[in-house]
């Protein structure tokens, strides 16, 4: 899951750099943002080219404070850089 995914790019990289999880969240407060990642990972399918295409992955318009996260699910959380301290340790909390 990758928290403030923006263009989804950091998304897409993980989806060759761990190929053992099937399924990949962005989430993302911007629509915008959403729609470029959508476009970025619809890019990618035309081509072709790479073995990760049978993973599946949703870009998600959600404030992630109201994302319900599943019991019987296991995270892999990714947040880039651009979030301050105070934002890291609600989110955790």
């Amino acid at each position: 899951m990758d928290i403030g995914c923006g263009k989804g790019k950091p998304s897409l990289y993980m989806l060759n750099m761990y190929p053992k999880i099937k399924e990949f969240i962005g989430i993302d407060i911007s629509k915008k943002m959403i729609a470029i990642a959508n476009l970025n990972w619809k890019k990618i399918k035309k081509t072709n080219k790479f073995s990760f295409l049978n993973k599946k992955i949703f870009f998600i318009e959600q404030d992630v404070f109201k994302y319900e996260f599943k019991n019987d699910k296991r995270y892999l959380i990714f947040m880039f850089n651009p979030f301050s301290k105070d934002y890291f340790e609600k989110f955790f909390l």
